[in-house]
């Protein structure tokens, strides 16, 4: 393989050849050591472009928690098209640049997310600062950070298979504990998110936000 694709010395066999941009395509449908990286995102970005647009309040009347529906969106889809793109076509026929510019790719859905991700958590806490004087409260972000963080440490030690090379070319690496540790943390933004649009758009949904507390014995939402 040429030097930039030489990037995880544990990986020893399952490579594909250097291809043009069909047989990149038509590598889909067998299996390699890109298979699982390349389909954990390609099925993430069909679910949610097939549930997102039906749980967002699209109609919520103001335009504020439209403009957030649409950055979730963006946040939630833009890592897994960069990653998808990447790992299917790292390997056509041309040059280290076209390599670098898929990587670029990548990078830039994973911005997108940071970015665009926390635009409702970040809106929703000012939000919270002037209309409620009794807490509104959701640990699905802090979930989301922490399945982040121990994807990308996985990914970085390149375990387990620094113990035993060779052994999981195919699955089960690094890479690919990664690849669905970001699917998990991503959903978990997305069920915060869902949260969190559904208070901005009625505050009295959720527990806790109401004017005054809540009566003695009264079912928490």
């Amino acid at each position: 393989m040429p030097r930039h694709l030489q990037f995880n010395p544990h990986i020893l066999t399952g490579y594909r050849p250097l291809m043009t941009i069909r047989q990149c395509l038509g590598s889909l449908f067998y299996i390699h050591n890109e298979t699982v990286n390349i389909l954990t995102h390609g099925f993430a970005i069909l679910y949610m472009l097939v549930t997102i647009p039906h749980l967002l309040p699209w109609n919520t009347k103001g335009t504020l928690v439209g403009i957030l529906s649409w950055c979730h969106l963006i946040g939630a889809v833009s890592p897994w098209v960069g990653s998808f793109l990447y790992h299917l076509f790292m390997n056509v026929n041309y040059d280290e640049v076209l390599y670098r510019t898929l990587l670029k790719v990548d990078m830039i859905g994973i911005w997108l997310c940071q970015s665009f991700g926390d635009d409702c958590e970040i809106t929703v806490g000012k939000a919270f600062m002037f209309r409620s004087a009794f807490p509104y409260e959701d640990d699905s972000h802090d979930t989301e950070d922490l399945i982040a963080v121990i994807g990308a440490t996985i990914g970085a030690l390149r375990i387990p298979e620094k113990w035993i090379p060779g052994r999981l070319d195919l699955v089960l690496n690094s890479h690919n504990v990664m690849h669905v540790m970001v699917v998990l943390a991503v959903c978990s933004m997305h069920t915060a998110t869902l949260k969190d649009l559904a208070w901005m758009s009625d505050p009295s949904t959720c527990n806790g936000t109401s004017s005054s507390p809540p009566s003695p014995g009264r079912d928490e939402l």
